[in-house]
């Protein structure tokens, strides 16, 4: 007997006819984008989406995950327009409710090693102050004590 997907399940899958529209996106951008550089969301402003979501963006390791999936990368500590635009594109979010419901799939816990190591990365040039090749101690040692806090790696 087969059980018909459930409407939770079935929300959650991305199809055509449930695409968010690039209009809803850009406004979505814009309610948090840094007003003294509207082309790009600050920290100010992903902190902003953490409340939002009910996340604390200095101890919950989900707003980091949050933030690759929203496409930060080409400058630390910010999400430019395009990369934003990208990122939402693919989560298929353009509100804070519908990244809300992803909010379970944004554990690291859940990730491969490849997908981890990819993760460790974009932390690393996340965090980077301005050119700096490097990142403080104390913020290595936090990502490596969250690294180690996962129970997919231990023993690995």
């Amino acid at each position: 007997m087969s059980k018909k997907p459930s409407s939770a399940s079935t929300a959650k899958r991305s199809t055509p006819s449930s695409s968010v529209s690039s209009a809803e996106r850009e406004e979505f951008f814009n309610s948090l984008a840094d007003p003294e550089d509207p082309e790009s969301i600050s920290i100010e402003g992903l902190g902003t989406l953490c409340e939002q979501l009910g996340i604390d963006a200095s101890s919950d390791i989900r707003a980091l995950v949050l933030a690759q999936k929203l496409g930060a990368g080409s400058q630390p500590g910010k999400i430019t327009r395009a990369e934003f635009l990208e990122g939402t594109r693919l989560m298929n979010v353009a509100t804070v409710a519908q990244i809300q419901a992803r909010l379970p799939s944004l554990d690291p816990g859940f990730m491969d090693r490849t997908e981890f190591r990819d993760f460790y990365r974009f932390v690393f040039q996340f965090n980077r102050e301005g050119t700096h090749k490097t990142i403080g101690r104390k913020q290595n040692l936090t990502c490596s004590r969250d690294k180690e806090s996962l129970p997919h790696f231990h023993g690995h």
